[in-house]
């Protein structure tokens, strides 16, 4: 199950504090409640995102959502005529070894 995610607050709470403060992650991390990993990956974001310090004004949190955390990319069309086309189907009673090869085999093939 994956984790519940950051208030925007807590995210911008930890923008400010390494940008306008210059504070480290860990005291960024021991000041929010946030896991230094998790400070460290938000601010990783913001970096690839091109968000800085201070915020523009008419960022709105949905938007600032949506730059930090955007949607995972659709599966590409040959994945999915694959696997339409049951290529990539290992419901079949073969051994685990050529099941393995059968795996390799039919994502070599998307």
């Amino acid at each position: 199950m994956p984790a519940k995610r950051l208030s925007m607050r807590k995210i911008k709470d930890a923008l400010r504090l390494k940008w306008a403060m210059g504070m480290s992650n860990r005291q960024i991390a021991s000041g929010t409640g946030i896991g230094r990993p998790t400070v460290a990956e938000c601010l990783r974001r913001a970096q690839e995102a091109g968000v800085s310090w201070p915020l523009p004004p008419d960022l709105e949190d949905a938007r600032l959502e949506l730059l930090l955390f955007p949607p995972p990319p659709a599966l590409r069309a040959q994945v999915r005529s694959s696997l339409a086309a049951g290529r990539c189907s290992l419901n079949r009673a073969v051994p685990p070894r050529n099941a393995r090869a059968l795996w390799r085999v039919s994502w070599e093939n998307i």
